[in-house]
C-alpha cells in the first residue's frame, strides 16, 4: 500500500507499507497457464495491432512473485511525486542492468510500478526495461506481457517489437515474430 501525503510546506511524500497478499488468479486462467494481451485503446484498428497481441492470442502466464517485497509491515518513506520516485527506481534498475545484475534490475522496475507513475513515456520505458531484464534472465513468460504493454502505449516502440520478437522466436511463433520485425 502506498500513501501520498504532503509535509508542512506542501511538498509531496509517499509512505510505502508492505502488506501480505497478492493479486488473485482465476483458477481457469492458471490452469491454462496463459493470459490475454493488454486491452487496446478505443478506436485502434485491428491491423495496427501486432498479430501476437490480437484479442484471440494468448501469452504464457507471467506469475508475479514476492521476491522484491521487504518484510510485511515494513514502512519506507519516499519524498516526491509518484513519477519522481518511480524514476529513481528506474535509474536504480538501470544501474543494476549495466552491472549485469538482471534480477535486481527487474525487481527495481517492479518497485517503480508500485508508486503508480502516470507519465506515459516513463511507464513505457519501465515496461521495456522489465522485458529486457527478463530476456537476460531467459524468463520468457515475463517478456511478452511487458513488451505488449509498451507497444500498447506506443505503437512505434521499436524496442517493444524487437523484445516481443525475441520471445516469440523462443516460443517458435515465427510468423508473429516476423510481423513484429516488419513494424
Amino acid at each position: 500500500m502506498v500513501l501520498t501525503l504532503k509535509d508542512e510546506d506542501g511538498r509531496p511524500y509517499m509512505i510505502r507499507i508492505k502488506q501480505r497478499g497478492m493479486e488473485h488468479y482465476d483458477p481457469e486462467r492458471v490452469a491454462l497457464m496463459t493470459e490475454g494481451p493488454p486491452p487496446q485503446p478505443e478506436g485502434r484498428k485491428l491491423e495496427e495491432i501486432p498479430t501476437f497481441m490480437q484479442p484471440w492470442k494468448r501469452f504464457p502466464l507471467n506469475f508475479p512473485d514476492n521476491s522484491h517485497l521487504p518484510i510485511f509491515g515494513e514502512k519506507e518513506l519516499f519524498r516526491g511525486t509518484s513519477n519522481t520516485i518511480a524514476l529513481e527506481f528506474k535509474n536504480k534498475g538501470n544501474d543494476f542492468f549495466r552491472r549485469r545484475k538482471w534480477w535486481d534490475a527487474r525487481e527495481a522496475y517492479i518497485e517503480a510500478f508500485e508508486f503508480g507513475p502516470d507519465d506515459p513515456e516513463l511507464v513505457e520505458v519501465l515496461w521495456l526495461n522489465m522485458a529486457a531484464a527478463n530476456i537476460e534472465l531467459k524468463y520468457w513468460p515475463g517478456v511478452l506481457g511487458p513488451a505488449a504493454k509498451a507497444i500498447t502505449l506506443n505503437l512505434k516502440s521499436i524496442k517493444g517489437y524487437f523484445r516481443a520478437a525475441r520471445a516469440l522466436v523462443h516460443y517458435e511463433r515465427y510468423e508473429e515474430a516476423t510481423d513484429c520485425c516488419k513494424r
